[in-house]
């Protein structure tokens, strides 16, 4: 196979220049081992961070900042959490899909 450019990886950073050398109009061949858009997005930052400022609004919203005022939170469907967190990985992946075919 012939390239101008060889991205190793599939991560966010792999993705910006494959896309980038793809508008340049390289030929551009991408070599990833494991899921497409990386850990940060799959399992790490994203995944994570969407959880603590679930965690944290439920905090909040049960924990008033001012004397006199009461109030109360709790979860009452875990699951709808989950499932927003996977419609936002959803989303991120869906954006940063390739401009060419991908052989797997």
């Amino acid at each position: 196979m012939d390239a101008d450019l060889i991205v190793i990886g599939g991560g966010s950073a792999g993705f910006a220049a494959a896309i980038r050398g793809h508008e340049l109009g390289a030929k551009v061949i991408m070599i990833n081992d494991g899921v497409i858009g990386g850990t940060c997005v799959n399992f790490g930052c994203v995944p994570s961070k969407t959880l603590m400022r679930a965690a944290q609004r439920r905090y909040r919203a049960a924990h008033s900042r001012f004397a006199g005022i009461e109030s109360f939170s709790s979860v009452s469907d875990f699951t709808a959490i989950i499932g927003q967190k996977d419609d936002l990985v959803d989303s991120l992946l869906a954006g940063v899909t390739l401009p060419w075919n991908v052989a797997r």
